[in-house]
């Protein structure tokens, strides 16, 4: 069906709405909150870290980008959980929906057991490898990694657990536990490394010991047989393969969406690191700031995997491309406020990451190269950032996964790292080219994801049928395909 421009981003309504104005800020509310108060104590975090010294510091951010490899993989779980409960949800189907929960609970955490045994053991292997630099930064790298390695089955669990309560349209729980885990860790945070002097250690056992209360917390709330969507009974384990098959289809899509991403991270880290300490320092304190720039965008998007999910499973397309086109505006108009306070305030905010540096002349040099990443982020991320990170998750909501998949992988290797070499070696502007090249990708994908969007492809995928509830022989029926047109 060939719809007209105004129909192809806010189309008429067809029938009784599927969230109220009430249900959506219930939903987008607790989200921006709760992305709010986690960044602003990690870039909190960030700053006390950086009083530990250069090296403790810039060891904290070259696992980091490690880290955010591996947390990508259990984020890209709980996206196919949301995608698939919400789609079970959006058709009435509450059996399907339990059973989904209970997977990506029981997945997500085993996967996460095994990359955290993985990366303990190989740690130093997997540092040498990617990072070529001073035997200090490695040292704080090594001792850090151990540490936030055993955290992996926690931040695996609370992830799978708060996105369950999410795609049940309960936002405000997951943001509490948040707030308790936040605290928690700024506390520790302030004891570790001021109190006890432990340098990087500090941070990661703050990590820990928050990650392992706030999992269990929402775990246990998550097992309450009261709630209509919950994992009471998850024990014994028992695996499920017709509905993990249906996770695994929209999680493993976006899981090497989310990879790329962070491997690309992970490359530009190490050309980074070959232009020694300050270049390190300033690409963390960029990096921690963007990543509090990109909070709006960030709550919109987790919304939209809800919304658009109940949408698609409820049979209507028209409702998923109004909610959607609504977010991104709502997403970018705030992250132009945002980003325009953070280019007002950036000497002050970047000022406050530079307070133990060794020698003026490594802190002037520091502040410098800050001063203009942040400006190309904070660019990118008004112009780019809701088109390419907000948009993108309406497309998986809609089970349209392979296409964002494709899209980030001729994005990410031909736009961002080839040309961020050729930028950072081959030009001058030497340490900004990969940061160019940052702002080129996101318009890249900005740019396709809008004319995905545009076409009718992206709402023409099969949704899942029938219920899947949980196994109790071995002749379960398994969960069939049918188009959305039936």
């Amino acid at each position: 069906m060939k719809l007209s421009l105004k129909d192809r981003f806010f189309p008429p309504r067809i029938g009784d709405p599927v969230f109220s104005r009430q249900q959506i800020i219930a939903l987008l509310v607790p989200l921006i909150i709760e992305q709010i108060l986690t960044q602003t104590i990690g870039l909190i975090g960030s700053i006390m870290v950086s009083s530990a010294g250069v090296a403790a510091f810039s060891g904290v951010a070259l696992v980091d980008s490690i880290n955010s490899i591996v947390l990508s993989l259990f984020t890209s779980l709980a996206i196919g959980g949301t995608i698939v409960t919400s789609q079970f949800i959006g058709r009435g189907d509450k059996d399907s929906a339990r059973v989904s929960a209970q997977q990506v609970v029981i997945v997500s955490t085993g996967i996460a057991a095994v990359c955290g045994l993985l990366c303990v053991v190989f740690r130093y292997g997997l540092l040498d490898l990617v990072y070529n630099v001073e035997a200090d930064v490695m040292e704080s790298a090594a001792v850090y990694f151990l540490i936030t390695a055993c955290s992996f089955p926690f931040m695996a669990l609370f992830a799978a657990s708060s996105a369950i309560f999410r795609a049940a349209g309960n936002a405000r729980l997951p943001m509490l536990v948040s707030v308790w885990m936040n605290l928690i860790n700024f506390g520790c945070n302030a004891l570790f490394i001021f109190v006890f002097k432990l340098g990087a250690a500090g941070p990661a056992l703050s990590a820990l010991i928050s990650r392992a209360i706030g999992s269990l917390i929402v775990s246990i709330k998550l097992g309450n047989k009261k709630l209509d969507i919950n994992i009471a009974g998850i024990l014994p384990l028992r695996i499920n393969i017709p509905m993990i098959k249906n996770i695994l289809a929209i999680g493993i899509p976006s899981g090497v969406e989310n990879s790329l991403l962070q491997v690309g991270r992970l490359l530009n880290q190490s050309i980074t690191s070959s232009f020694g300490t300050a270049a390190i320092a300033a690409a963390s304190i960029g990096n921690h700031i963007n990543v509090v720039t990109l909070m709006p965008g960030s709550a919109v998007g987790n919304a939209l995997l809800t919304v658009v999910g109940q949408c698609v499973g409820a049979g209507k397309q028209e409702q998923a491309r109004r909610y959607t086109t609504s977010f991104v505006l709502i997403g970018l108009g705030s992250m132009v406020v945002l980003n325009l306070l953070f280019l007002v305030f950036m000497d002050n905010v970047i000022a406050m990451f530079i307070n133990d540096a060794s020698t003026p002349e490594l802190a002037m040099a520091i502040t410098e190269l800050s001063r203009r990443i942040v400006i190309v982020l904070c660019i990118a991320s008004c112009f780019f950032a809701p088109f390419s990170f907000t948009l993108p998750n309406a497309l998986r909501a809609a089970n349209d996964v392979k296409f964002t998949m494709v899209m980030s992988l001729f994005s990410m290797f031909p736009v961002r790292i080839l040309m961020g070499y050729l930028m950072s070696f081959h030009t001058p502007i030497r340490e900004m080219g990969i940061w160019y090249a940052l702002m080129l990708d996101w318009g890249f994908k900005g740019i396709a994801c809008i004319i995905r969007f545009a076409g009718t492809k992206w709402t023409s995928h099969k949704i899942l049928k029938g219920s899947a509830a949980k196994p109790k022989t071995d002749d379960t029926p398994k969960p069939e395909l049918e188009d959305e047109g039936t």
